[in-house]
């Protein structure tokens, strides 16, 4: 980011210069204008170092890992191996950060492998997956972000829709669509016991999604998901994995329009010692 600014400080810092101290340059003296042309150079580029770090700054206060006390577990089984780091070894979990900004979250995590049982999705399938959910409102209103394991490696950005529903009983399956899916080969296979990260930020209705640390996708998700207020979540299908997730913290304009909890039960994170790999 701070190249990039920069980058972009010094292309801006070479446009000639304009205005009324620059015409007050042009009456004989040479030598006042190379110097006004320098240090406005220098200004120019200093800015926009400075603008670069500025936001690099923020960005890094705004993530924040939670302790376990900060998650509701909706579906599934989440076990607290420290205060930072979660262990999911049941076929299915769903579980979002209590007073978290609904447009950002992260998940660095380890396979572990798939799980002795398996769930079928909705559809029947059977599918190993892990990732993040934004906007989280309940099970019918909702953003995914899921990176696919089995049976292959890939990333799915969906929407999922249903006005004046809440509940998988209520909506099921039904008002999901579909962004992106990735190509075969753009994301690289999940390898047991290797740290990977998945990272997703929405900004108004645009999204950013990384993987390690490295944009994948960015794109609209529609008025319709970038308005629902919810939480920052996470979600898993048939897959055992060791993970730390980072959220940031709710703010203060969005409290009013947003739900204290979705739909449903609210269950506490169990303690774990170990996990088994």
């Amino acid at each position: 980011m701070i190249n990039r600014v920069a980058s972009s400080a010094r292309r801006v810092g070479r446009r000639p210069i304009s205005g009324p101290g620059w015409h007050s340059c042009r009456d004989g003296r040479a030598g006042l204008k190379a110097e006004s042309i320098k240090i406005s150079r220098f200004a120019w580029m200093g800015c926009g170092l400075a603008l670069a770090l500025c936001q690099v700054q923020v960005f890094a206060q705004s993530a924040m890992a939670f302790d376990s006390s900060q998650v509701c577990v909706t579906n599934g089984e989440i076990f607290r191996q420290s205060p930072d780091e979660f262990l999911v070894e049941s076929p299915s979990s769903r579980a979002f950060a209590k007073a978290s900004d609904d447009r950002f979250g992260v998940i660095e995590f380890e396979y572990l492998g798939p799980t002795d049982e398996d769930a079928p999705l909705a559809s029947g399938r059977i599918v190993r997956q892990l990732g993040v959910k934004l906007r989280a409102r309940d099970s019918c209103n909702v953003i995914y972000v899921m990176w696919t394991t089995a049976p292959e490696s890939l990333v799915q950005v969906s929407t999922k829709f249903n006005p004046n529903k809440s509940t998988h009983a209520h909506c099921g399956a039904k008002g999901y669509k579909l962004l992106h899916e990735s190509k075969p080969g753009d994301v690289a296979a999940i390898r047991v016991a290797e740290p990977r990260r998945l990272e997703a930020a929405l900004k108004e209705r645009n999204l950013t999604v990384k993987i390690d640390g490295k944009e994948l996708w960015q794109g609209d998700v529609g008025a319709d998901a970038a308005r629902v207020a919810g939480h920052s979540g996470i979600r898993t299908d048939n897959v055992r994995v060791r993970f730390r997730w980072s959220t940031a913290a709710q703010p203060i304009a969005d409290k009013s329009g947003k739900p204290d909890a979705p739909m449903g039960s609210c269950r506490p994170v169990l303690a774990r010692v170990s996990a088994s790999s």
